[in-house]
């Protein structure tokens, strides 16, 4: 939020037009985005993971074990911490 807060200093950024938009782990960030701050607007996630649980069939997913000690079955408070699905209630709902 920090850079966010620069480029409206600068003037670059209207604070009352923000949006957020990540591809990967970029959408894994937008998805936090979105339940975390009221800032944005709008919001695009592509190819992010929104359940580190539903990650875990992933040929790639061998990260999140390392990352939480152990696979969501034996860490599933550490796994629906992380997910951003399970704090979807933060989000503002537009119409």
């Amino acid at each position: 939020m920090t850079g966010v807060d620069h480029v409206i200093k600068m003037g670059v950024a209207d604070p009352e037009r923000l949006g957020v938009m990540g591809w990967s782990y970029g959408g894994f960030m937008t998805s936090w985005s979105c339940h975390a701050t009221q800032r944005f607007k709008a919001a695009s996630i592509g190819a992010g993971v929104t359940n580190l649980m539903s990650f875990t069939a992933r040929p790639t997913s061998q990260l999140s074990p390392r990352l939480f000690g152990g696979e969501y079955w034996d860490k599933f408070d550490a796994y629906r911490n992380h997910s951003a699905m399970f704090h979807v209630k933060g989000s503002r709902r537009r119409r």
